[in-house]
């Protein structure tokens, strides 16, 4: 068994479903989003489902929740976006870790892009 799948099997083995969202019930900070320990430091559980079952989070995106429920990790519930100003959405990833310099530039060059695919890597 893969590193990822015994995450994967921890995780899941702290959720409880109610009315189709898959409730994290592990530890849960002031906000509602859960923390889940994953490749040696604490993460929003709904992002490390993201990781798990999608693949990584392209820098300048954020992993959002269509059921506006916060300890929920249903990818079925998740969807990869942006908040609708740049500013609360630096000041967001800066809180999880991410660098302003690096968030500033992918909103840029998301900006500039047009309708150029964030998801995929750049070549």
């Amino acid at each position: 068994m893969d590193y990822d799948q015994r995450a994967l099997d921890r995780l899941c083995g702290k959720l409880e479903e109610k009315n189709g969202c898959y409730e994290y019930q592990g530890a849960i900070i002031d906000g509602g989003y859960g923390v889940f320990w994953f490749n040696g430091r604490n993460h929003y559980a709904h992002r490390v489902a993201w990781t798990l079952e999608k693949g990584e989070i392209p820098v300048g995106l954020l992993v959002l929740h269509e059921c506006d429920n916060r300890c929920c990790v249903n990818v079925e519930h998740l969807f990869l976006g942006l908040l609708e100003h740049p500013g609360p959405a630096i000041e967001v990833m800066q809180r999880v870790g991410i660098d302003k310099r690096k968030v500033q530039n992918a909103l840029k060059e998301i900006r500039e892009g047009g309708t150029e695919d964030v998801t995929q890597p750049k070549k």
